[in-house]
Order: C-alpha cells, then structure tokens, then sequence
C-alpha cells in the first residue's frame, strides 16, 4: 500500500485517483490543490437540477464539452474518455448535493457514475489523474482518502 505524504501527493498520482465521496469539510481544500497542481477543476451542483436530462446538460456545461457533444450519454463518455479538446496535467470534477438530489435523479446519476468510473479507469491507464469527489452522501463510493 502507497502512503502518500501530502494531499498533493495523493492528487498528483494517477493510480490512486476515481471516484470517492468526501466530507464537505474537506472538498475545497481538494479542490484548491488541484488548481495548484493545474488541474482542470469542474464543480457540477445538483440542487439546481430537475431531472437526468437537466444532469446530462449540466454536465456537459461545466466540464466545458465541445461544439461536437451529441448531446446524450454516450456522447458525453466519449467527451470525458477523450479531453483532448481539454488538455490539462490532470482532472478534478467536485459533485455537490444531497441524498434528496441523488432521488430525484436516479436514473441520470447512475449513469453518471458508471461514465465517470470508465473515464477514471482510462485516464488511470494514460496516467493521467482523474478525480470524482461526491460530497452528496452516495451509496457504494469509497469513502476520501483513498485507500492506495
């Protein structure tokens, strides 16, 4: 098992990155190192959204998807496997919500997870970081740190 000396550290290594749910506490500290490290850091509110067709445009808002997203999400794994329209030493998306959120956009969320868990595995492979923080409280994500 890696130990990992300074929160910077953790970030900055590929293999320990995925998706994770963090305490509110922690997530702007996260969020800040990121930007240090010159990450492209995204924040996705889902307290705002109305249903997974809301999620799937909000996401495609933040994470800044090209003029070629199809606008689905199929097309939106495709963005996120692929950043090159994006380029950045690593990638920070910070989820905020709560579990009545998650409710209300069953569906769209657990689509969401399995996208963002593929893109975490290929951006991993490419050893480049790739990090989901959920701070709304999600079933079945490893809780932050990570365990290495």
């Amino acid at each position: 098992m890696k130990q990992h000396s300074t929160p910077r550290a953790l970030l900055a290594d590929a293999q320990a990155s995925g998706i994770f749910q963090v305490p509110m506490q922690h997530a702007a500290d996260i969020v800040s190192v990121a930007q240090a490290l010159g990450f492209r850091v995204w924040a996705l509110d889902l307290a705002t959204l109305n249903d997974d067709a809301e999620l799937l445009q909000a996401l495609a808002r933040v994470a800044e998807f090209p003029a070629w997203f199809g606008g689905n999400w199929d097309a939106a794994a495709d963005c996120l496997n692929d950043l090159s329209w994006n380029p950045a030493s690593g990638y920070l998306l910070s989820i905020h919500g709560s579990s009545r959120d998650l409710l209300r956009l069953q569906a769209g969320w657990t689509q969401l997870v399995d996208i963002l868990g593929g893109a975490s595995q290929l951006w991993k492979a490419d050893n480049v970081p790739f990090w989901v923080l959920v701070e709304a409280p999600a079933q079945h994500l490893a809780p932050w740190p990570p365990k290495c």
